[in-house]
């Protein structure tokens, strides 16, 4: 299931980079160049260090303490 999703958002992403190239609103090489500011960094570090917390939080619900050890 994971990687039908992965799957399906890698191509929504490359839809939307076609989209945008072909209406001349980017370059392609612009999204490859790109390079994020330290405030953005920071927000998708922190954003993906939320996710991981909600997933390890799901998982520990998964299982028992004495599975755990």
């Amino acid at each position: 299931m994971a990687r039908k999703a992965m799957s399906a958002l890698h191509e929504r992403v490359r839809t939307l980079e076609e989209v945008l190239e072909k209406a001349k609103l980017i370059r392609a090489e612009a999204v490859e160049a790109y390079e994020p500011s330290e405030s953005s960094l920071q927000a998708r570090l922190d954003a993906r260090e939320a996710l991981i917390a909600r997933v390890f939080q799901v998982l520990d619900g998964l299982v028992s303490p004495a599975q755990q050890r």
